[in-house]
């Protein structure tokens, strides 16, 4: 049987652990940039004042709101100034927000795995890395530390000066670790 390296960025992330462990033979490496985990209680109180507008400004229709503010939360995050975050990595985002805004505001885009993610992280025994960026949400580093911590041997990378996307922020460390992580023999 042929195995694949998998990297996957926040939902891509959680598709990538759910199928490493579905699939444990047909996954021979992890990339895992600030990956979603079923199950996993958001607790920061700012993410969550943040989220309860969010669904009231999409309850509402209000497409452009709704993209500047999920800007802020996943690009800019909660500990930098949205004008030190670069502004085209912010166009990009938002544009990709409004073309793409009913899979994005869809608070549950696909069924849940039929079995317990977070219980089964240790059944994952292939080279993992976890990135995750600085600045990104409280509890996308507590997931992405929790993910580090279960998988054994999983290396975890902080890249700096970057929200939930690093491999948009900070390409050249981002680029250059996961190329070097794959590569290794």
């Amino acid at each position: 049987m042929t195995s694949v390296s998998i990297a996957g960025c926040s939902l891509g992330g959680k598709a990538a652990i759910e199928t490493a462990i579905a699939y444990p033979g047909m996954v021979s490496r992890l990339v895992l940039i600030a990956p979603g985990m079923p199950g996993y209680e958001y607790r920061d109180e700012e993410t969550l004042a943040k989220d309860a507008i969010l669904e009231r400004l999409i309850a509402s229709g209000r497409r452009e709101e709704v993209a500047d503010m999920l800007v802020n939360i996943w690009v800019v995050g909660l500990k930098r100034d949205r004008e030190t975050v670069d502004s085209a990595a912010r166009a990009l985002v938002r544009e990709m927000i409004l073309d793409n805004y009913p899979s994005v505001t869809d608070k549950f885009p696909e069924a849940p795995p039929e079995f317990d993610v977070m219980s089964r992280l240790a059944e994952i025994r292939v080279p993992t890395l976890v990135i995750v960026g600085d600045s990104d949400l409280p509890d996308m580093q507590a997931i992405s530390q929790l993910v580090a911590d279960r998988i054994h041997g999983a290396k975890r990378l902080l890249i700096p000066d970057a929200a939930h996307l690093p491999n948009m922020e900070n390409s050249m460390l981002f680029n250059r670790s996961v190329i070097d992580f794959l590569v290794v023999q």
